[in-house]
């Protein structure tokens, strides 16, 4: 029996483990990029892996603060002003999934997405490489004080409900826990579910070498269409076109260019994120710090300390603004106040990201030999397996683990 072909579009973390995922069900999986695997979003991202990535973006009472960020030059949100009224749209439904129902919703797919994370890393990569990439370290979130918002009390109370194992350190304590930290850090919470990489970029690839141990082929070239054919489903590349009986859209922000028609009306944005990565940094934080005051992540990763956050609504082509990455590196000096290096290098990816964090997972409403999985924002590197599960079980017909209604195109529109 013939298998059947599939071309997976996008060669990022969700994309590979699509790739691999449907590789080892049986399929004949070509993995079609115009990077090289993990060149895009996923090469640059603060590499959080946790299955208490379950905090949407937008929870109640954030919107109020909004304002006073977009007026601080230092602070975590930019939005270009000539893009402001073609990303209203979006900011207005960002703003309505900020309620604590839409939230809770939110959390509630978040954590059904990502629930075994690690455990289906480990089945993809093999103990080998899950132990020489993965680190099970758990995330420091650090504070000058106890936060008391509308929002910090939601975010507490979703940790409990959801069973998310944390530790609070208050004063002195925190800086037996991390001695690095500034004495102005006074509050920190140790969630113990949660983990990272030390190398997005390495982890992708490694993915992409399973699935071509698989038999799957990666092809480098760029899609310019996906249009239905005969046989089912054409992919229209630079170089040649590929003939599919189905295709799975991973493109991440460039899925909705890609999809013009079909996707007109999905409220996706990209959102700018910056990272510095210091070179031989003079010390390495026990664990991943995310700081609450200033929204950023610091991650000890193998090529050295990664600073990585910010959200700048920009625009897929505006060109990079790296004053965002200047910040970075001066509310790390806030955090970390000894902290030095040899050197350091820039780097800007567009995260695809809807309103309620939620992202598309679900058969087109056009043609139903594609499938849509792109929209992760900030947590791809803690869905994408969830995500590859999904998609397999649509494509096979079987039955799923979880509740997939937040993720259909329906709700993304």
């Amino acid at each position: 029996m013939k298998k059947k072909n599939v071309v997976v579009i996008g060669a990022g973390i969700v994309g590979s483990c699509c790739a691999l995922r449907m590789a080892c069900e049986g399929y004949s999986v070509t993995l079609l990029d115009k990077l090289k695997p993990g060149n895009g979003c996923s090469f640059g991202n603060a590499g959080g892996i946790s299955s208490a990535s379950i905090i949407p973006m937008a929870i109640p009472g954030i919107w109020k603060k909004v304002p006073a960020w977009l007026f601080d030059s230092d602070g975590p949100l930019s939005v270009r002003w000539r893009h402001l009224l073609k990303v209203s749209p979006w900011l207005l439904r960002w703003i309505m999934e900020s309620g604590e129902e839409r939230s809770t919703y939110s959390s509630k797919a978040l954590k059904d997405l990502s629930h075994d994370v690690l455990s289906q890393y480990k089945k993809m990569l093999g103990t080998v490489n899950f132990n020489n990439l993965i680190r099970t370290t758990g995330h420091l979130h650090v504070f000058k004080q106890k936060p008391s918002s509308k929002g910090d009390f939601f975010v507490k109370r979703i940790r409990e409900e959801a069973g998310i194992c944390f530790e609070e350190f208050f004063d002195r304590d925190v800086n037996v826990v991390e001695p690095s930290l500034s004495k102005e850090v006074k509050y920190a919470i140790l969630i113990n579910d949660a983990s990272y990489t030390v190398s997005p970029h390495r982890l992708v690839n490694t993915l992409v070498e399973a699935f071509e141990e698989m038999g799957g082929n990666f092809v480098q070239d760029h899609a310019k269409e996906v249009v239905a054919s005969e046989y089912g489903v054409k992919v229209n590349t630079r170089l040649s076109a590929l003939e599919a009986d189905y295709v799975v859209i991973c493109a991440g922000a460039l899925s909705k260019e890609l999809m013009k028609k079909d996707l007109s009306k999905v409220k996706l944005e990209n959102e700018r994120g910056y990272h510095v990565n210091l070179v031989s940094p003079n010390f390495m934080p026990n664990f991943p710090i995310v700081s609450g005051d200033y929204k950023f992540f610091s991650t000890p990763m193998e090529d050295g300390l990664r600073l990585a956050g910010t959200v700048e609504i920009s625009g897929l082509r505006a060109l990079p603004d790296w004053s965002r990455a200047d910040i970075l590196l001066r509310n790390a000096k806030r955090i970390f106040p000894d902290l030095s290096a040899s050197g350091s290098e820039v780097w800007f990816g567009d995260r695809p990201s809807f309103p309620s964090s939620i992202p598309l997972i679900d058969v087109s409403p056009v043609h139903e030999n594609i499938f849509y999985a792109f929209g992760h924002g900030h947590y791809g590197m803690s869905g994408a397996p969830g995500t590859a599960e999904i998609i397999t079980n649509m494509i096979k017909g079987k039955p799923q683990k979880v509740d997939i209604s937040p993720f259909s195109y329906s709700k993304h529109i």
